[in-house]
């Protein structure tokens, strides 16, 4: 999917630039597990100074669509030291 690979090359231009102990936010608009889940799962192991938090409890958030809002996705990740 041509989404999920411009997603995985902005991770980690992103990744380049954080400082350690910063956070990043990943966050769609897409509920395909190709963008989200499996694309957060495939850049965490890549990036052996990444760290997932929990949002909520959870380790990453989908919030389906509804009357208010369309269907979203977000992960939390913090860069090591």
């Amino acid at each position: 999917m041509q989404f999920a690979r411009v997603q995985g090359e902005i991770l980690d231009a992103l990744w380049r630039v954080l400082v350690p102990g910063g956070k990043l936010l990943y966050a769609t608009c897409s509920l395909f597990p190709e963008e989200n889940s499996r694309q957060v799962a495939a850049f965490a192991a890549r990036q052996e100074d990444c760290m997932r938090l929990s949002i909520a409890g959870l380790p990453e958030l989908t919030l389906l669509p509804s009357e208010e809002h369309d269907g979203f996705y977000y992960a939390l990740l913090e860069k090591q030291a």
